[in-house]
C-alpha cells in the first residue's frame, strides 16, 4: 500500500480462512482472491515445471526415490490432503489389484491407506491381505503387523466386526512378543474402539489394555 501511494489496498486473510489450500488455485483463478499461497501438489498438472521439484533427483536409486515418495504420500494422508496423495498413486502406476512384492511394500502400504481414505475399503482390504502374505513370506514382520492393523480397520469400517477382530487378534499375537506400540496407537480413535472390543472378547487382554492406557 505504501509503495503504491495508497492506490492498492491489501486485505489480508489468515491462513485458510478464505480459501483452503486445495482450493487456492481455483479461488484465485475465479477471482475470490488475487494472491494466495499453496503447494503445487494440490493442483496436479496445473504447473508441470514447478512439479519438477518433486522428481527423485539426487537419490541413489529408483527404489529409494519410490520409497521416499511413498512416505511423502503417507504424510499427505495424515494431513488429510487426498489430492496430492491420489496424484502420487496415479503417477506411480500403482493399482489396487497389483500383486505387491517385498520391494514395493512401502508403496503398496501407502496405496492401501489412500484407498481407505477414499472409501474404497474392499479394495484396500484385499490389497492388504496380499501384502501381509508376501511380507510374511519375506520375514518383514513389521509390515505384516501394519497390514493386519490396517485391514482390521478397513473391515471394521465395512461393519465386518468379527473379521476385523480376527485380523486384529493376529496382529496383537505377532506384536506382543516384540512390544509393538506405535503401530497400533498411531491409528487413532478407530483403533481404540477396536482394541476395546478385543478386550471385551477376551483377546490379548493384557496387551490390548496396555495399548489403551
Amino acid at each position: 500500500e505504501f509503495r503504491s501511494g495508497g492506490r492498492i489496498k491489501v486485505q489480508y486473510c489468515a491462513g485458510q480462512s478464505l480459501l483452503k489450500a486445495p482450493a487456492m488455485y481455483k479461488g484465485i483463478e475465479s477471482g475470490i482472491a488475487d494472491i494466495g499461497y499453496s503447494h503445487v501438489y494440490y493442483t496436479p498438472g496445473r504447473m508441470p515445471a514447478s512439479e519438477g521439484i518433486g522428481l527423485p533427483l539426487g537419490v541413489p536409486s529408483g527404489w529409494v526415490g519410490a520409497h521416499m515418495a511413498a512416505h511423502q504420500a503417507r504424510l499427505w494422508l495424515v494431513q488429510g490432503n487426498l489430492a496430492p496423495a491420489a496424484h502420487w498413486a496415479q503417477e506411480s502406476g500403482l493399482r489396487a489389484d497389483d500383486e505387491p512384492t517385498y520391494q514395493s511394500m512401502d508403496e503398496h502400504s501407502a496405496l492401501a491407506r489412500l484407498l481407505m481414505a477414499q472409501g474404497k475399503l474392499d479394495q484396500a482390504s484385499r490389497l492388504l491381505t496380499r501384502l501381509a502374505d508376501v511380507t510374511e513370506a519375506a520375514g518383514a514382520m513389521s509390515c505384516v503387523i501394519e497390514s493386519l492393523v490396517l485391514r482390521a480397520l478397513a473391515l471394521q469400517a465395512q461393519g465386518k466386526q468379527d473379521q476385523a477382530l480376527a485380523a486384529l487378534e493376529r496382529a496383537l499375537a505377532l506384536g506382543e512378543p516384540e512390544g509393538y506400540v506405535r503401530t497400533f496407537i498411531d491409528e487413532g480413535s478407530q483403533m481404540g474402539q477396536l482394541l476395546r472390543r478385543a478386550v471385551v472378547r477376551g483377546i490379548s487382554v493384557d496387551y490390548a489394555g496396555r495399548l489403551l492406557s
